[in-house]
């Protein structure tokens, strides 16, 4: 499976596949669709539209905001190989994913959130990765700021720097743990 530019150093893709998502402003479906790619990886589902597309080209849902993925219907594009994903933010998307994989997209995608789910998680969701950029742990957002809740992903964020070696604190600016010398660049 490929790899891609917006993916973190901790994901990978599980599933992949044709599909086209339906059109949608502010929680509102509406006729017609944007073709592309929907990928499934252990952190986040994404639909990835071709650069003809009007709009956004990466649409990312974490695993950790779906609620639900099933079987869908759209009265505006009637079609059997519809996905209905849910998030806990009351957002909806209407997918269509092509060929024989409706089974498999509907059987991966809550395993992935229940593995995901079930991740033990690190208690520093954000990591200040050079001295004027901070990264989102959870959904892989880098912003020129320090931020409580991810713009991107909407997950609250500890601010506490930790050393990824021993799980220490340590200030920022610091290049090296105190108490185990690990690289904090």
């Amino acid at each position: 499976m490929q790899v891609y530019d917006w993916m973190s150093n901790d994901e990978s893709v599980i599933f992949e596949g044709a599909a086209s998502k339906q059109w949608n402003i502010k929680g509102i479906n509406l006729p017609g669709n944007k073709g592309g790619k929907l990928i499934l990886t252990n952190k986040q589902l994404v639909f990835q539209a071709h650069a003809i597309n009007l709009g956004t080209h990466l649409d990312k849902i974490p695993l950790k905001n779906i609620t639900s993925a099933e079987k869908g219907f759209s009265p505006l594009i009637p079609n059997p190989n519809t996905i209905k994903i849910e998030t806990r933010l009351g957002e909806k998307y209407m997918i269509i994913v092509m060929g024989n994989d409706m089974e498999k997209w509907l059987e991966s995608i809550p395993k992935a959130v229940a593995e995901c789910s079930n991740a033990t998680e690190d208690n520093s969701k954000i990591s200040n990765i050079s001295g004027n950029e901070y990264k989102c742990m959870s959904c892989g957002y880098i912003s020129q700021k320090p931020f409580k809740f991810c713009p991107e992903c909407g997950e609250p964020v500890n601010t506490e720097q930790k050393c990824p070696g021993c799980g220490a604190v340590v200030d920022k600016g610091q290049k090296f743990c105190p108490e185990c010398g690990q690289s904090l660049l």
